[in-house]
């Protein structure tokens, strides 16, 4: 593997534990187990390295969203009450994969870190992933409920997100109640059915 490449794959590991202001470069470096003049060549500094990692993330995100999100862009003329709920759990459905992922749980954290103590890469999670999906997903739940777009649909998307991003934050309390691996078809199911009565869709 090439030096570059480990020294992203440990500041991923690295970051998602102590965040852009708790990290230093020889942190990153010793887990990479390469020289932490590396660093400063591939990537000038800190930020830098940490810049690229929040442009990975993105990237991963957007790879695993982009399908989902091209579908509802084109239902989005087509589609009211209960078939935009249905659209909105469609849009839903890769996030649902990815927070019930156990390998996504480091990029769930650098995201979570900006989140609550915003850096480097607040702008660029918020512009690149919360922004775009808040609103198509907030414009379903608004053809959904037969009302117009407003910031109280764009809020209950935010919401709905905030129900799945629980069973990544909260994990352990999450597999001490439910078991490690409890996600059979009943258990999707009724995770959409919650996410569907959300929503509230008129038929």
């Amino acid at each position: 593997m090439e030096t570059r490449e480990k020294l992203l794959r440990s500041a991923v590991r690295v970051f998602a534990r102590h965040g852009f202001e708790g990290t230093g470069i020889r942190v990153v470096s010793a887990d990479a187990g390469v020289n932490v003049a590396l660093v400063g060549y591939h990537f000038g500094n800190k930020e830098g390295i940490y810049r690229e990692v929040v442009m990975q993330v993105c990237t991963l995100v957007q790879e695993r969203l982009g399908a989902a999100m091209a579908v509802a862009r084109n239902a989005m003329g087509v589609v009211d009450g209960e078939a935009a709920a249905e659209a909105a759990c469609r849009l839903l459905d890769p996030l649902i994969d990815m927070v019930l992922e156990p390998g996504t749980t480091d990029l769930a954290r650098i995201m979570l870190h900006e989140q609550l103590d915003p850096g480097p890469g607040f702008d660029t999670f918020h512009q690149e992933l919360t922004v775009p999906f808040v609103a198509l997903l907030g414009e379903l739940v608004a053809r959904a409920r037969r009302v117009p777009p407003s910031d109280e649909q764009r809020m209950s998307a935010l919401a709905i997100m905030g129900m799945l991003l629980i069973f990544k934050s909260a994990q352990s309390s999450s597999e001490l109640m439910f078991g490690s691996d409890p996600w059979t078809g009943a258990c999707r199911q009724t995770l959409r059915s919650t996410i569907t009565s959300a929503i509230g869709a008129v038929p």
